[in-house]
């Protein structure tokens, strides 16, 4: 049993919950900027060695230090204002790793965005930023509270909820009755039944055996294959698993980053000249850097890039709305 913000003899619950909100309105911002700062320099550097005529791979062997981005534990370092390992956040805050590793990875979504809406010259207007995300989800649990169950409660809106659920996108009856059992799985442990690790581990076989027929079969396309790795990811004690950030929401994000945005349309020309690009890249280098500078194939990476972009801006859009979510599930706690 987990209790958020355990109390002590110097502290009460929600001072501690203080204290901790307090250590990232002071220290996350000037972290954040020292990170720009690193990037900006790393890109400098690296972007000067190549050009110098040294291979990219020796860079990292030279500068060994320069690791780019920091690691993906700064809010946490933040919010208790020192390095802390697992066990020991865990102790400090009540919070369950599953929860906090979530947190970490939504948070660092959410930087790699603004980062590559910066680089592309997207807009972050009326957007949840990063350091309000990492305040309020903070500020959102109640003291005492079991933040255990947040995490299961998060993926099944992943996979059920009516408006955004990756249920909805499965065209597939076989692919939506396979994640119709996982997220039965999860209703009942919302529900305070128990689910060993050998239903889940048993599920997951079931998973990949059914996936192998489909794809013998031929009757997978890739949103399918998208959705059998979310439900495989997803068949899990989501109290405990740790992954979750890294293995479905990025995931998630990208089905339905790929989902709502409108694929290129290419003319004949076009069309034919991009399989004439991909025959030669390699093969004829003299004839692929005279035809890649003509106007037909300067339209086709014009057509790449506005998508490329597209992407990018659904893909960041709903990272930041999977973080509300987040933000969310805890005020409803």
């Amino acid at each position: 049993m987990f209790s958020a913000f355990p109390a002590t003899e110097r502290e009460t619950r929600s001072e501690l919950q203080f204290r901790l909100a307090n250590n990232l309105r002071r220290t996350l911002p000037s972290a954040m900027a020292r990170r720009a700062e690193k990037r900006a320099l790393y890109e400098q550097l690296f972007t000067e060695h190549v050009k110098s005529g040294k291979p990219p791979k020796e860079f990292h062997r030279m500068r060994p230090n320069m690791n780019v981005p920091d690691p993906d534990t700064l809010v946490l370092y933040c919010l208790f204002d020192a390095d802390l390992s697992p066990d020991e956040q865990v102790s400090a805050t009540g919070i369950p790793l599953s929860a906090l590793a979530l947190y970490s990875a939504l948070f660092e979504a959410m930087v790699t965005d603004g980062y590559l809406r910066e680089r592309r010259q997207l807009s972050k207007e009326g957007l949840l930023t990063e350091v309000e995300f990492a305040i309020q989800w903070i500020e959102a649990l109640r003291p005492g509270q079991d933040v255990s169950i947040l995490t299961t409660r998060f993926v099944l809106t992943l996979l059920t909820d009516a408006q955004y659920g990756v249920l909805r996108l499965a065209m597939n009856s076989r692919v939506a009755d396979l994640l119709t059992a996982v997220s039965q799985l999860h209703v009942r442990v919302l529900a305070g039944g128990m689910v060993s690790r050998n239903e889940w581990k048993d599920l997951r076989r079931t998973l990949a055996q059914q996936a192998d027929e489909l794809r013998d079969s031929g009757d997978l396309n890739d949103l399918d294959e998208m959705l059998l790795s979310f439900a495989e990811s997803a068949a899990t004690d989501c109290t405990t698993f740790c992954g979750i950030g890294e293995e479905l929401v990025v995931n998630f994000a990208r089905m339905q980053g790929l989902h709502e945005t409108p694929q290129i349309q290419y003319s004949d020309d076009e069309e034919a000249l991009a399989r004439r690009l991909e025959d030669l890249r390699g093969t004829d280098i003299n004839t692929y850097r005279n035809l890649s500078e003509s106007e037909l194939a300067k339209a086709i990476i014009a057509k790449k890039e506005d998508y490329a972009i597209g992407v990018i801006d659904k893909l960041g859009r709903e990272e930041r709305r999977l973080a509300k979510v987040w933000l969310d599930l805890a005020h409803s706690q």
